[in-house]
C-alpha cells in the first residue's frame, strides 16, 4: 500500500521521498537525475491520483452493501485503487458511523446513511428505554418488598449493594423480553439500514 502524502507538506529531508527527488531534480538536475526514478514517478502520480479524487469530492449516496461492492475503487484509475473502511459494525445506540482501526489510512468510508441510520437508532433508543425502565421497576420492588420484610437494611450502602446485586440479575431478564417483544420492529429498522461512501474527511 502506498502513502503517497505521507508526510509531503513537509519541507526539506523531512518531507516524502518523491518530493525530496523532485526538488531535487528541479534544482540540479545534472547531479540528481538518478533520483527521478520510476519509484518517486508512482509516488508523485498517487499523490495526485489522491488529490484528484478530493478535488472531484465525489459521494456514492446508493452502494449495494457495507463493501460497497458495486463501486470500481480504481475510480477511473488502471493502475491505482483507494482503500475504503468498509462498515463493520453498524449503527449504534448515538453514534451513526463507528470508526473502524483502519480509519486514518482510507480515502473512502463506507457507513450507512444518516436517514437510515437515525430510524434505526430511534428504535433502539426505545428499546433500551423499556429495558432501563423494566429494570429499574424490578429492582425497586423487590428492594421495597425485601425492606418491608426485614429481610435488609435501610441504610444507603445496604441498598446501593443490594441494588446493584438485583440490577445483574434483572437486566439480562429485562433485556431477553423487551427484544423478544420489539423483535420484528428491531428487524424492519435493520432491513431498513442503507449504506452509502463518502470521502474521508475526518469528520468521524
Amino acid at each position: 500500500m502506498l502513502k503517497p502524502l505521507h508526510k509531503a507538506f513537509k519541507r526539506g529531508t523531512s518531507s516524502s521521498k518523491w518530493q525530496q527527488a523532485y526538488q531535487a531534480v528541479k534544482h540540479d538536475r545534472v547531479h540528481n537525475i538518478k533520483k527521478g526514478n520510476i519509484g518517486n514517478l508512482v509516488l508523485a502520480l498517487g499523490a495526485l491520483y489522491i488529490l484528484n479524487i478530493y478535488y472531484r469530492d465525489a459521494q456514492y449516496p446508493t452502494v449495494a452493501d457495507k463493501d460497497a461492492s458495486n463501486v470500481d475503487w480504481g475510480l477511473g484509475s488502471e493502475i491505482f485503487t483507494v482503500k475504503v473502511s468498509h462498515e463493520s459494525s453498524g449503527a449504534s445506540n448515538d453514534q451513526i458511523y463507528v470508526k473502524k482501526s483502519d480509519y486514518n489510512e482510507c480515502i473512502y468510508v463506507v457507513k450507512h446513511t444518516d436517514e437510515s441510520a437515525k430510524a434505526f437508532m430511534g428504535i433502539m433508543q426505545g428499546v433500551n428505554k423499556q429495558i432501563a425502565d423494566q429494570t429499574l421497576n424490578a429492582v425497586t420492588q423487590i428492594l421495597n418488598n425485601k425492606i418491608k420484610k426485614g429481610e435488609i437494611a435501610s441504610d444507603p450502602e445496604t441498598i446501593k449493594q443490594q441494588a446493584e446485586l438485583l440490577y445483574d440479575q434483572k437486566n439480562p431478564e429485562a433485556m431477553n423480553r423487551v427484544i423478544n417483544n420489539e423483535k420484528y420492529s428491531i428487524h424492519r429498522a435493520l432491513e431498513g439500514l442503507r449504506f452509502e461512501a463518502v470521502l474521508n474527511k475526518q469528520q468521524f
